[in-house]
């Protein structure tokens, strides 16, 4: 079928240049929203962010044995005058 025109040729309404647009929209969406967490992770210094993922990775299970050094997750027991 070598030379049959595609309807994204002939049709710009078809299906598939449809899909093919709410595609790239939402790529074009999700572009921006990446760069906009990026700015603000930056304006912030990083250290929420890396708490927040560190929470959304978490299992939920604390752990089996702690040694006398070892930190519980997400507690933050202020050492340092922060």
């Amino acid at each position: 079928m070598a030379g049959r025109a595609h309807c994204l040729d002939t049709f710009p309404g078809c299906p598939r240049a449809k899909a093919l647009a709410l595609t790239s929209q939402a790529a074009k969406g999700e572009a921006q929203a990446i760069e906009l967490q990026a700015r603000t992770i930056n304006a912030q210094g990083g250290e929420s962010y890396l708490r927040l993922e560190a929470i959304r990775k978490w299992n939920g299970t604390m752990p089996v044995y702690l040694g006398s050094h070892t930190p519980l997750p997400f507690v933050d027991v202020g050492v340092g005058g922060k």
